[in-house]
């Protein structure tokens, strides 16, 4: 039931199958107006439009079909158009009735009425030409509603007199379809630090997917395992597996004085979701009835591990890593299933992140889009149940978790921190590029020179950040001295913000070493009366690098000028109290000196003050010395 684009000739024989199979199983006072041609067009689209699996429907994909690809594409006559949202209805019915439904599908009853329900909206689509695509604007702007009647004599005359039209008339007509809307620019996540690909290749191997899926590959081996009748694994070869992979499932549980025990292998979660991940992935097989190993998978696996990997998280993903558990599908499950990918986008970027900060940007995700918990720490336990999914894919790092017991059963999470991995970096990255997002890597650190890191401290990266690429920098120099030397006057030139950025991240390994280059840049004649000399000498006075006295009266009101209005601009309040130091005639005969100094800052500063001081009489000074230096 499942086929990609170079499956054409299997899939038109397994639709035709299904064609015939649907003809024979419509009631006959349905099969007057529905008929095969209705199942073969939804079909259709979702091979040649969809993702190919004509076993799995969701309400998205009758979304999809019925309100977007019809109206762009499907050209029937007005009086057979309400058919259409009843033949796809009935189609989820057949396939559900023939057991062709996939269990990720949303239950067939919701997916019957859903169908149904959009009736209305798709009869007002179909008649909007704005919906419509080039050909069947076409089509509509020469008059044709139905063209199943033509022939290709026919198709070639209409096309003959649409090209024989004026041009303006054919534009008329095919402006709709083609949109004059601008393409928005795609969105990139840039700064992104790849691992190389031996580091992936390491990762993958290291994966716990593959080691789970060896492990069951060496349990199955030919001949593998009888199955039941049902399909499943027996019990015996169930506690088996749980115990070979080290999973939670309990045979038997006590409660009270009695004694329950699992009727079924399906039961044992952990176990049945592993072998349906194998299943999915092509570590295992069905063979009649047995369940098999398949001895390809182990080849390609060593052969290949990334690939194996990758091939492993695309089915997690493609199900949804909670969907694919089979639990009742929450509300808040479908956030978290949906989000994974920008999940995964954020910790390109980061490459690391608090668990609960984590928790937070979803809850408030949640309150944004009026999804409701279905009870108190409904969205932790979720959220740490797909973490530990994705750690199990090989895809994130887990460290710091705690996990405390409830009273009635499992546990609850707070804390850790969530790292993705290198082989997590390289799927992160194609995940992304399918959903349309750009990802831009660094260069190679030693493609770099200091103008191009110094480049990056206040754009591409945060300063964190900007200050492990800085590590990475340096480590691949000849003379990490000289490089460091050569890279604090590159960071000044672009500006005072970034030096500053800069120097108060800087970690504690390398502030010995700034203090030198910041005295240069702060006391040295290169950069004498300029912001980033003032930027260097704030950072040399917070750490108590330098005295007062060394940078003497005039220096001090520069540096406060500059520091506060490049720092503290948005805040009036720290510049007040900077002002409200001394007594009144301090603070008077400063803004006189702020005035005089005239630095390139000194009228946001006295506009600031002369607004927010509560002093009447600084304030009235401060506008008067403002009036005093503009007038110059």
């Amino acid at each position: 039931m499942r086929f990609g684009p170079d499956d054409w000739a299997d899939y038109q024989a397994r639709r035709d199958e299904l064609m015939d199979d649907f003809s024979a199983w419509l009631p006959d006072p349905l099969a007057e107006n529905i008929g095969a041609g209705d199942l073969q067009v939804l079909l259709d689209w979702k091979h040649g439009y969809g993702d190919g699996y004509l076993g799995r429907w969701r309400c998205s994909d009758l979304d999809e079909f019925l309100l977007g690809w019809c109206p762009r594409k499907l050209v029937v006559p007005p009086s057979e158009q309400s058919s259409v949202p009843v033949a796809t209805s009935l189609a989820m019915s057949f396939l559900a009735d023939r057991r062709l439904l996939d269990a990720a599908s949303d239950p067939v009853d919701v997916l019957v009425e859903h169908a149904a329900g959009l009736a209305g909206s798709f009869a007002v689509r179909m008649t909007d030409e704005s919906s419509f695509g080039l050909s069947k604007s076409i089509f509509a702007g020469m008059g044709i509603d139905d063209v199943t009647d033509l022939d290709p004599d026919d198709l070639e005359r209409v096309m003959a007199d649409f090209n024989a039209l004026p041009f303006e008339q054919r534009k008329a007509i095919t402006d709709g379809a083609l949109g004059t809307a601008d393409v928005p620019d795609p969105l990139v996540l840039t700064g992104v630090r790849l691992p190389d690909a031996e580091a992936v290749r390491r990762s993958a191997e290291d994966a716990p997917v593959l080691a789970r899926f060896r492990q069951l590959a060496d349990y199955l081996q030919p001949p593998g395992k009888v199955l039941t009748a049902q399909g499943n694994l027996k019990i015996s070869d169930a506690r088996a597996l749980s115990e070979l992979l080290e999973t939670d499932d309990v045979y038997e549980e006590q409660i009270g004085a009695r004694t329950f025990r699992k009727r079924s292998a399906t039961e044992f979660t952990e176990v049945d979701h592993w072998q349906w991940w194998a299943r999915e992935v092509g570590v295992l097989r069905r063979r009649h009835n047995r369940l098999v190993a398949v001895k390809a998978w182990q080849q390609r696996a060593r052969k290949d591990p990334v690939a194996e990997a990758t091939r492993a998280v695309d089915v997690l993903l493609e199900y949804g890593v909670l969907n694919s558990y089979g639990l009742p599908m929450w509300p808040v499950a479908q956030v978290l299933d949906a989000s994974v990918v920008a999940l995964l986008g954020r910790l390109l970027q980061q490459r690391s992140a608090e668990y609960d900060l984590l928790v937070d940007v979803y809850r408030e995700l949640l309150d944004t889009t009026g999804v409701v918990e279905a009870f108190p720490g409904h969205l932790e336990r979720l959220f740490d149940q797909q973490l530990t999914g994705l750690e199990r894919a090989g895809v994130i790092a887990q460290e710091g978790a705690v996990h405390t017991p409830r009273g009635y059963g499992g546990q609850d999470r707070s804390g850790g921190v969530v790292t993705l991995t290198p082989v997590g970096a390289h799927i992160a990255v194609r995940a992304a590029e399918r959903t349309g997002v750009r990802v831009e890597p660094l260069p190679a650190v030693e493609d770099m020179g200091a103008d191009d890191l110094a480049a990056m401290v206040d754009g591409r990266l945060g300063p964190e950040q900007w200050w492990e690429e800085v590590g990475r920098w340096l480590a691949a120099q000849p003379d990490a001295d000289a490089a460091r030397s050569e890279l604090v006057p590159a960071v000044a030139r672009t500006g005072p913000l970034p030096l500053y950025l800069a120097l108060s991240t800087a970690p504690e390994t390398q502030q010995a070493a700034l203090e030198p280059l910041a005295r240069e840049i702060g006391f040295g004649p290169e950069h004498a009366g300029s912001e980033a000399a003032s930027m260097a000498l704030n950072w040399l006075l917070q750490h108590d690098l330098v005295d007062l006295e060394a940078c003497g009266p005039e220096l001090m009101v520069d540096v406060m000028v500059d520091s506060a209005t490049i720092l503290a601009a948005d805040e009036p309040a720290e510049i007040i109290d900077m002002v409200s130091q001394g007594d009144l005639a301090d603070q008077l005969r400063l803004l006189e000196e702020v005035r005089r100094r005239g630095r390139p800052n000194a009228a946001q500063f006295l506009e600031i003050v002369g607004h927010h001081h509560p002093d009447k009489t600084v304030s009235k000074a401060a506008r008067k010395e403002l009036f005093r230096l503009r007038s110059h």
